[in-house]
């Protein structure tokens, strides 16, 4: 029997890592992975966001940018409980999730199993929807689904441009 999932790994997108200090990760990982700028921003998640069935008032800083074809996300939690803040509360940090960005987001999202729904949402009026699935009774990271607007996709594609000429133009 087939399902969505079998297919899942051609929409690879993202690789995150929680840190604890946005900056020096930010030149660290420019450096290690030749990744040449950074898109940060201030997020706060609230009403149209859920961390384990709750309502969420988390807030981060993300970095964003690309190595090669694969966004680099670097989140520092700022404020609240969150995904983010249980992983420290662990006393970890470093790689936290991989990202699949779905053209049929609900249906993947339907058809997850064997992992734990940890929080899921929407952001920018709902151009970007997200749930994370806990993985690691499954001997992986944490997962995110995401849902991309055509509008959203666009400007991470220019992103992801916009680092590969930067990181060509270093390399000449």
């Amino acid at each position: 029997m087939s399902s969505i999932l079998d297919s899942i790994g051609q929409y690879y997108f993202q690789t995150a890592y929680v840190v604890p200090d946005i900056v020096a990760a930010e030149d660290w990982f420019g450096k290690m992975l030749g990744v040449p700028i950074w898109a940060r921003s201030e997020v706060e998640l609230g009403d149209t966001c859920q961390y384990r069935g709750q309502t969420s008032d988390s807030a981060m800083t993300i970095a964003l940018g690309f190595a090669g074809e694969v966004q680099i996300e670097l989140i520092q939690p700022v404020k609240g409980k969150s995904i983010y803040t249980e992983f420290q509360d662990q006393g970890r940090s470093g790689l936290h999730h991989i990202a699949f960005v779905v053209p049929e987001y609900d249906e993947v999202i339907a058809a997850f199993e064997g992992c734990e729904l940890l929080g899921q949402g929407s952001l920018s009026d709902g151009l970007v929807r997200f749930s994370y699935f806990d993985c690691n009774n499954n001997h992986s990271s944490v997962i995110e689904i995401l849902d991309f607007s055509e509008a959203v996709m666009a400007g991470m594609d220019m992103m992801k441009q916009q680092c590969k000429e930067l990181s060509a133009a270093k390399s000449t």
